[in-house]
C-alpha cells in the first residue's frame, strides 16, 4: 500500500465534490483503472452545473487498489454488493432464492437452455441471457452446457440474490442516475442496466468510445446508437465531404492501418495469399455455385450483447450458430464455405478451437482459413458473408457492396442460398 500511496501522490487531479443534498448518483464499479477515470471524468464534467451525492457499488474489498484510487479522486461512499451476512439481514431475499432454486430444477429436468436464456425472469427482468454468458465465458462450457454443473448453479443463485438486493438498494436510496461502463455477463452493472429500464431510472452508459444517456432507462433499438435499423439507415444522409472521409477511414481499416487490435489481426496480414492457399487445398472455385464466408465470432465473448434492445439471435450461443451452419453446409455440396476463425481468437484463448470443431465436418466444400489470410481477400472472393452480429456484416454490405445477411433466423440461410 505504501507503493500505491507514492504513486497516487504523483497524480494531481482535482477531487470531485459531493453534497448530501445533491442528486443521487450510483456508479456501479467495473473494477478497472480505465473505468475509474471514465467515471471520474463524467462526474467532473457534470458537477459544473449540478450538485451530486455520489455512491459506488462494488464487489471489491476495502484494501483494493481500485478503491484507493477512487478515494484519492474524492469519492467517499462505497457499498459492497454482497456479504454472507446479507442472507440473514435480508431474509425475504433468501426465501425468494429458495423459490428460484426450485424453479431452476424444471429447466434442469428439461435441459432447455434456449428457453432459459430467452425467458428466465427474476423480479420481472429477464436474466437468463447474462447468467448463460457468464457460465460459458472462460472454459468452453458452450461445448457441452449442463444445468447440473455446480458452476452454473452458483452463478444462478448469485444473480437471483443480486437482482433483489440491488433493486432494493436503488429504491431505498432513491437513486436518480446510474452510471455503468458495460452491461455484459452476470454482475452488478449488467443487473443495474436491466433494472434501470424496469425502475425507469436515468442511465449514463460509458463504454469505450460510446457515451449514451438513456432517460428513465428507456433502452431500445430506437435510441441505442449501437442498434442499426432500416428506419435509421433511411434517415442517414452523407455530404460528399462525409462520404470521402468515410471512404478514407474504410481504406485505412481494410488495409490494417487502424490501431484497434481486431482490425490489425483481420486486415493486417499480407494480401493476395488466398488463391495460393486454395490451390494448396485443391479447391476449384468454379466447381461451386456460390462461395460463402462464414465469419466466426469469439465463441465465448458476450453472446447476448444485444439481447436487451430486442436483437435476439435464434441460436443459444455462437458455437450453436457455427454448428448449425456447418450442418447445413455439409448437406449442400454445391456451396463452398470458407470458415474464418475470429481474427483475435488467440486473445480470447480460442486459438485452434474452430479447427477442432471442423474435424467432424470433413467435407470438400468446408474449408478452414488460417489467420494468415487477409479478411479483405476472403471477402473479395466470396459471394456473401454469414454472421450474427459481426461488424463484417456492415463492411460487406456497405463498403464491399456485396449481398450479406445477419443470421437472425435459422431459415434465412436456406432461403437465401437455395
Amino acid at each position: 500500500m505504501a507503493k500505491l500511496k507514492n504513486i497516487l501522490d504523483h497524480i494531481k487531479l482535482n477531487k470531485i465534490k459531493t453534497y448530501l443534498v445533491g442528486k443521487k448518483i450510483l456508479i456501479i464499479d467495473r473494477q478497472t483503472i480505465f473505468s475509474v477515470m471514465k467515471n471520474y471524468s463524467a462526474i467532473k464534467i457534470l458537477e459544473d452545473k449540478n450538485k451530486f451525492d455520489v455512491s459506488i457499488l462494488t464487489d471489491l474489498k476495502n484494501i483494493s487498489n481500485i478503491l484507493e484510487f477512487y478515494k484519492h479522486l474524492g469519492f467517499k461512499k462505497f457499498t459492497n454488493s454482497f456479504k454472507i451476512g446479507y442472507l440473514i439481514k435480508f431474509p425475504f431475499i433468501s426465501i425468494k432464492i429458495i423459490f428460484h432454486l426450485l424453479n431452476y430444477f424444471k429447466y434442469l429436468l428439461n435441459n432447455n437452455f434456449e428457453k432459459f436464456i430467452n425467458s428466465y425472469e427474476v423480479s420481472g427482468i429477464i436474466v437468463g441471457d447474462i447468467i448463460y454468458d457468464r457460465y460459458i465465458r472462460n472454459d468452453y462450457s458452450f461445448l457441452k452446457p449442463s444445468f447440473f454443473e455446480i458452476k452454473l448453479i452458483k452463478i444462478f443463485l448469485y444473480t437471483v440474490f443480486k437482482v433483489y438486493w440491488i433493486e432494493n438498494y436503488l429504491k431505498k436510496k432513491n437513486i436518480n442516475l446510474i452510471m455503468i461502463n458495460t452491461h455484459v455477463y452476470s454482475n452488478n452493472y449488467s443487473i443495474g442496466f436491466k433494472l434501470s429500464k424496469k425502475l425507469k431510472i436515468n442511465l449514463l452508459y460509458l463504454k469505450d468510445f460510446q457515451i449514451t444517456y438513456f432517460k428513465k432507462g428507456a433502452i431500445s433499438k430506437t435510441n441505442d446508437p449501437r442498434a442499426i435499423t432500416k428506419k435509421k439507415l433511411k434517415n442517414v444522409k452523407f455530404s460528399n465531404k462525409e462520404k470521402n472521409s468515410l471512404n478514407r477511414y474504410m481504406k485505412k481499416r481494410t488495409s490494417g492501418k487502424l490501431s484497434h487490435f481486431d482490425v490489425k489481426n483481420a486486415f493486417g496480414s499480407k494480401k493476395n495469399q488466398i488463391n495460393e492457399f486454395l490451390i494448396r487445398k485443391n479447391v476449384n472455385l468454379k466447381s461451386y455455385s456460390k462461395i460463402i464466408l462464414l465469419a466466426s465470432h469469439s465463441l465465448s465473448d458476450a453472446n447476448h450483447f444485444h439481447f436487451e434492445i430486442g436483437s435476439r439471435s435464434p441460436f443459444k450461443d455462437y458455437f450453436s450458430q457455427i454448428k448449425e451452419t456447418l450442418d447445413f453446409a455439409k448437406n449442400n455440396k454445391n456451396l463452398l464455405f470458407l470458415v474464418r476463425p475470429h481474427p483475435s481468437s488467440s486473445f480470447w484463448k480460442e486459438e485452434g478451437l474452430i479447427k477442432k470443431i471442423l474435424v467432424q465436418y470433413k467435407s470438400k466444400n468446408i474449408i478452414l482459413l488460417d489467420n494468415k489470410i487477409n479478411t479483405d481477400d476472403a471477402i473479395g472472393i466470396s459471394n456473401t458473408v454469414i454472421t450474427v452480429y459481426g461488424t463484417i456484416g456492415l463492411e460487406t454490405a456497405s463498403y464491399y457492396k456485396k449481398n450479406q445477411f445477419l443470421q437472425e433466423d435459422r431459415f434465412i440461410l436456406i432461403l437465401v442460398l437455395l
